[in-house]
């Protein structure tokens, strides 16, 4: 939190104590907010006050951390999610992107009888290991300027 944010709230609330009859206009033109941070920060000062949450508490405000921990993916998820980019199945002579690992992962009947639900795949596909160059790919830069200038 930056001390801009806890001045400006700090300074509400010193506001609210001096003029209690003003509107919400007038305390976002004072303060050079808009009407609605002054709406939500008058409620939440009249509100947390209320329930004894000490000023300096209340003037930091809410954390946007997560409140819960993400699922958890089955293991069997992810190592089929590793090995249909190692070894993509069907011919499919190309690296599969997530779209591709997803369609694959939902016609897998071992993965779809599972009951957590599809992860994102690139952050599977990030933490591991890199893949292995196929020998059936060439690697080739092709340059703009190959050619002869005319």
């Amino acid at each position: 939190m930056t001390l801009s944010y806890y001045a400006a709230r700090a300074n509400l609330y010193y506001l609210l104590q001096l003029h209690p009859d003003w509107s919400h206009a007038e305390f976002a033109a004072a303060l050079g907010y808009s009407q609605e941070w002054v709406k939500k920060w008058r409620k939440r000062l009249r509100e947390e006050r209320a329930a004894g949450v000490p000023l300096e508490q209340v003037l930091q405000g809410h954390s946007r951390a997560r409140k819960h921990a993400p699922l958890s993916t089955h293991p069997l998820v992810v190592e089929q999610v590793l090995s249909i980019r190692d070894q993509p199945p069907e011919g499919l002579r190309r690296v599969p992107g997530q779209e591709a690992i997803r369609y694959y992962l939902q016609r897998d009947p071992r993965c779809s009888s599972s009951s957590s639900p599809f992860p994102p795949v690139a952050r599977f596909i990030a933490s591991s290991k890199p893949i292995s160059a196929s020998p059936s790919v060439e690697s080739r830069s092709i340059s703009p300027w190959s050619g002869q200038r005319p």
